[in-house]
């Protein structure tokens, strides 16, 4: 049996300057909720592999990082579509005012650059 041939899944970033949706009443309020994702670059599933072995193995950097970030939970995961591309989600619960990540420290610095691999 042939596998089907799927259309490619376009990619389309909302703009920079979108605000987000309203926040439903589940949400505590003075937080917000976030789901995004991005496609990775061909043949760079096992960069991602890489990237959350590093935060893994960093776990308690990673924590550090959290409180001045205003996150209460992070949770990032790969799927696979039905036209073979690779997306990463990434899932996040922070304050309104977190200033997200803030690169002036070695385990963030790491973070960012894996990101550029992916």
């Amino acid at each position: 049996m042939t596998p089907s041939v799927h259309p490619p899944i376009p990619f389309e970033p909302a703009a920079r300057d979108f605000p987000g949706w309203t926040m439903p009443p589940s949400v505590p309020k003075g937080m917000r909720m976030e789901l995004s994702r991005a496609r990775l670059l061909d043949s760079r599933e096992s960069s991602f592999d890489d990237w959350m072995a590093m935060l893994h193995e960093r776990y308690d950097e990673c924590l550090a990082t959290l409180g001045r970030e205003l996150m209460a939970l992070e949770a990032t995961f790969l799927n696979q579509e039905a036209d073979g591309s690779w997306w990463m989600y990434h899932f996040q619960l922070m304050g309104n005012a977190s200033p997200g990540l803030v690169p002036d420290n070695p385990l963030d610095q790491a973070h960012l650059e894996y990101g550029k691999l992916t």
